[in-house]
């Protein structure tokens, strides 16, 4: 209780302060698990990050195999031209790099696969932290909510709570007379 009867208050005036521990809990673990949702958030982005690089470097190896398999290829025709290279080393130059090109071809298109993946999962945690952030503005909405303040400028005429008393909700607390004009409306018998 921070105001007593008869003092005079303005609207933002804090009368008096209610408890709720487990409001103040409930606040507590909807914080931690919004920084906790962050800190995964932050290194899922690292994994990611991590694993698309993983998958940039096996490009770059079969692209470096590409070029060992042309290279190849182009020495066997010239052998080939001077009639010291045979037939067959030719043929396995050719499907060398028919396959190393089909595999890069693959690991490409895996590669947009996983980044379109990975996307739509961070989408997935952005959404989850929002939903947590609007959970932990709504307790301390809640938590603030547990200062009773006048309301109007005027004198606080009575309180109806005593320190360390249970309050239930809707229940009448303090009573704030206005120091403007007055509206009395009168009933009549006719």
């Amino acid at each position: 209780i921070l105001v007593r009867p008869g003092t005079k208050i303005s609207p933002e005036t804090i009368i008096l302060t209610l408890s709720n521990p487990k409001l103040e809990q409930e606040v507590n673990e909807a914080q931690g698990r919004l920084s906790q949702q962050k800190a995964q958030q932050q290194a899922y982005k690292y994994e990611q990050q991590n694993e698309r690089l993983n998958y940039q470097g096996r490009i770059a190896d079969i692209e470096a195999e590409i070029e060992k398999a042309q290279l190849e290829l182009s020495v066997n025709e010239n052998l080939m031209d001077l009639g010291v290279s045979s037939q067959m080393d030719l043929q396995r130059a050719k499907l060398s790099v028919k396959q190393q090109t089909k595999r890069l071809k693959f690991e490409n298109e895996k590669l947009i696969q996983i980044v379109e993946m990975k996307g739509y999962q961070l989408t997935q945690r952005d959404i989850t932290i929002t939903q947590q952030e609007s959970q932990v503005v709504l307790l301390e909405k809640q938590l603030e909510d547990m200062h009773v303040k006048g309301g109007i400028s005027g004198s606080l005429q009575s309180l109806e709570v005593e320190l360390g008393q249970s309050v239930q909700l809707g229940q009448s607390l303090a009573k704030v007379g206005s120091d403007l004009a007055l509206i009395a409306r009168l009933r009549l018998p006719q």
